[in-house]
């Protein structure tokens, strides 16, 4: 990276290494020379530049834009340095990511082949330069990596991304032997990790077969991602909040929760400006905010937004709470104005009655009087 050079985010990877399906063993190298495929495919494009393809350059370079570096500690240790931030750490590890799926030697072929100018590594790139694209499957491609890893082995070939690194030519020459076999024995050159493995390939027939990789040194038993059979989802399942809060006093916001390990909280004024934010560390299911009477006084007299974020260590999706916190100038204030209410109620109420036992009162003397005439008529 070199000295002085900062990143936003460094994601420390202590890998847990198996077997390629060839049976040689995974190490660093195949990391650093997949970080280096990456690097050199992903760069921009330069004036002869053979190292470029039109339609997997653009997608590498997007994680390249961020990447300022790596750095591995041990066997198994490295640590990647990244201009790239998420509230949610899980996001910026994947983001970070170096597992690879496919072993540095594969690579290397595939590469020379390109460079070549045998094949292209992308559809697009082999219809513009007229070429064939570069398949692991087909047979014919497959004899092309064949070769290339023959002629690695005869001249012991050591790539120059590997070369700062202390390997052997034992090592080297066992890596192509496993492959060249590998390839004579299924007829394709598809080689990962994992649980399953590409058995064969029939283009005739247009049928694959996969088998289970049945390896001893298979670092995980059977059963051993069980637990992500069933995912319990962060929930935000109670929050207490005031129906009004004084403008200058502190405020307390307790919040419970199922299957949350962290809370993310901002608080904003009606007009979106910040008020406070933060990151709770739930116990016990529970967690509270505190806003200090300092930070209340930033919040304006009316509504104010508070937004939750309820994140889990074992599940990305995160349970999102909006609500609104009404805020006033004082308690006083706000009392009095209930009360000039009440009593503004309670004269229209008085009212009310008083209009109607006048009513009653008009309407009984119109008919005594009525009776009165009609008795006084009969009289005469």
């Amino acid at each position: 990276m070199g000295s002085g050079v900062k990143a936003t985010s460094k994601v420390t990877f202590d890998l847990t290494w198996g077997n390629w399906h060839s049976g040689q063993k995974m190490d660093m190298n195949d990391v650093l020379y997949s970080a280096y495929f990456s690097s050199e495919w992903g760069s921009p494009q330069t004036e002869n530049d053979k190292t470029f393809d039109s339609a997997y350059s653009p997608q590498a370079s997007q994680s390249q834009k961020t990447l300022v570096g790596i750095r591995p500690i041990d066997d198994h240790t490295i640590e990647v340095y990244v201009n790239y931030w998420h509230f949610d750490d899980s996001e910026i590890a994947e983001w970070a990511g170096v597992w690879p799926v496919m072993p540095w030697e594969i690579i290397a072929a595939m590469e020379k082949i390109v460079l070549d100018g045998k094949a292209s590594f992308s559809r697009t790139d082999a219809q513009a330069k007229d070429l064939d694209w570069l398949s692991l499957l087909v047979p014919r491609d497959t004899s092309m990596v064949k070769e290339i890893l023959d002629e690695f082995q005869k001249t012991k070939y050591a790539p120059e991304a590997l070369l700062s690194f202390d390997n052997t030519s034992q090592y080297y020459d066992s890596r192509y032997e496993s492959a060249i076999k590998w390839i004579e024995n299924k007829n394709h050159a598809i080689i990962s990790n994992g649980p399953f493995y590409l058995d064969n390939y029939s283009p005739e027939a247009r049928a694959i077969t996969v088998r289970s990789f049945n390896d001893s040194t298979y670092p995980f038993e059977a059963g051993h991602w069980g637990k992500f059979e069933k995912v319990n989802l962060p929930k935000i399942t109670q929050i207490n909040i005031p129906t009004q809060i004084v403008l200058g006093q502190q405020l307390e916001v307790p919040i419970r929760t199922s299957d949350v390990t962290q809370i993310y909280y901002f608080v904003s004024t009606g007009a979106g400006e910040e008020v406070d934010i933060g990151i709770l560390d739930v116990d016990q299911n529970a967690a509270k905010i505190t806003l200090s009477a300092a930070q209340t006084q930033k919040m304006t007299l009316g509504g104010n937004d508070l937004k939750l974020y309820a994140i889990s260590d074992s599940v990305l999706r995160p349970d999102i709470y909006t609500t609104s916190i009404f805020a006033v100038a004082t308690t006083q204030n706000h009392t009095e104005t209930i009360i000039q209410n009440s009593s503004k109620t309670e004269k229209t109420e008085n009212l009310g009655l008083v209009s109607i036992t006048l009513g009653i009162i008009i309407i009984g003397i119109i008919v005594y009087v009525k009776k009165s005439k009609t008795h006084l008529q009969k009289q005469h």
